[in-house]
C-alpha cells in the first residue's frame, strides 16, 4: 500500500507539481474512495500499473528500516504487512533476515514472490493475518494504517503475530503537518502527503489522519508503545505551491525542526514499537 507523489527527482524530468516529500506518481490511479468492494480493485490496479517510484522519503525510510533490522540477530523472522511488490522484504532477506510479506493485492503478492519473497494475500482491514501467533521477531507496517477503515484491527493482528518483546516498525504521514494547516487556513482541504490534490480527484486517498498525539495513543492503547521515534522532512521542498520552498526546506532541516517540533514540521512519522502486555480493565 505504498504511496507516491508528483514531481521528478534531481536529474529526472518533472511530471507535474510536487508535494513537500518529493514523491512522484507516474499516472493517475482510480479513486480509492469507492466502497470496500472496490478497495481491492484499486490496489490491484496500483500494483499492476506500477505507480510506485523511488523518491527521497522511500530512501530515508529504507535506510532506517535496514539499520534497525540489521541490528537484530541474523535470521530474525520479519513480517512485512502491506509488503507491496516485496522490494523491502527482498532487500532485508538478502541481508540475512527471514521475511514473510502480506498484502491485500494479488498483483503485489505475485510481484513479491517473483523477487523470492514468501508472500501471502490477506484482507488487512478485516481479515486475520495468515501467520502463526507469536512467530515473528519484527514486523513492518509502512504507510498502511492511513489507508484502512479499521486500523486498530490490523494493529491487534500484528501484535498477536509478534513474539514477546517483538518489535514493530511503523510509518504514517503526519496529518497535521504545517502545510496541511496552512492549506486549511486558506480555505482548502488539502492533504499534502498524498496525490489527490494534484488531479481532479476531490478526496484524499487517506482514510485515517494521524497527528503525533493520535499516533502515539493508538500504538500505546494497542500494546505496542514506541521506544524510538524518527521524523522525516526532505532536504529539498519541491511543491510548486510554496514559492519559498527551497529556503524553507534548508531552514527546517538545518535547524532540525522536524525533530524539535515534529507535530508541526515532520511530514512522516517512523516509530519503533515493542510488544507489551495490555492492562485489562477491572
Amino acid at each position: 500500500m505504498a504511496r507516491i507523489r508528483e514531481r521528478s527527482l534531481p536529474g529526472r524530468p518533472a511530471l507535474r507539481a510536487a508535494d513537500p516529500s518529493g514523491k512522484v506518481p507516474s499516472r493517475e490511479p482510480a479513486s480509492p474512495t469507492a466502497p470496500m468492494s472496490g478497495a481491492k480493485a484499486y490496489y490491484e490496479r496500483y500494483w499492476r500499473e506500477g505507480f510506485w517510484t523511488d523518491n527521497p522519503y522511500e530512501r530515508w525510510k529504507l535506510d532506517h528500516v535496514t539499520r534497525i533490522v540489521s541490528s537484530a540477530p541474523r535470521g530474525a523472522r520479519v513480517l512485512d504487512v502491506g509488503c507491496g511488490d516485496g522490494r523491502v522484504a527482498a532487500g532485508l532477506a538478502a541481508a540475512g533476515a527471514r521475511c514473510t510479506g502480506v498484502d491485500v493485492s494479488e498483483q503485489a503478492v505475485a510481484q513479491a514472490r517473483a523477487r523470492g519473497v514468501e508472500a501471502l494475500a490477506a484482507d488487512l482491514d478485516a481479515g486475520p493475518l495468515p501467520v502463526a501467533p507469536g512467530s515473528f521477531d519484527l514486523a513492518l507496517c509502512l504507510d498502511v494504517f492511513e489507508h484502512l477503515f479499521e486500523p486498530a484491527h490490523l494493529l491487534a493482528q500484528i501484535r498477536a503475530a509478534l513474539a514477546p518483546r517483538g518489535r514493530l516498525l511503523v510509518a504514517v504521514p503526519n496529518g497535521l503537518n504545517l502545510f496541511n494547516r496552512l492549506a486549511f487556513l486558506s480555505g482548502r482541504h488539502v492533504d499534502v502527503m498524498d496525490k489527490a490534490h494534484l488531479s481532479r480527484e476531490p478526496f484524499s486517498e487517506h482514510l485515517r489522519f494521524f497527528s503525533r498525539e493520535v499516533f502515539e495513543g493508538f500504538l500505546v492503547d494497542g500494546g505496542l508503545p514506541p521506544v524510538e521515534r524518527l521524523f522525516f522532512f526532505p532536504d529539498t521542498l519541491t511543491d510548486a505551491r510554496f514559492r519559498a520552498g527551497a529556503w524553507l526546506a534548508r531552514a527546517v532541516t538545518g535547524l532540525r525542526l522536524q525533530d524539535r517540533a515534529p507535530s508541526l514540521f515532520a511530514l512522516e512519522f517512523l516509530f519503533v514499537c515493542e510488544r507489551r502486555d495490555v492492562p485489562h480493565a477491572t
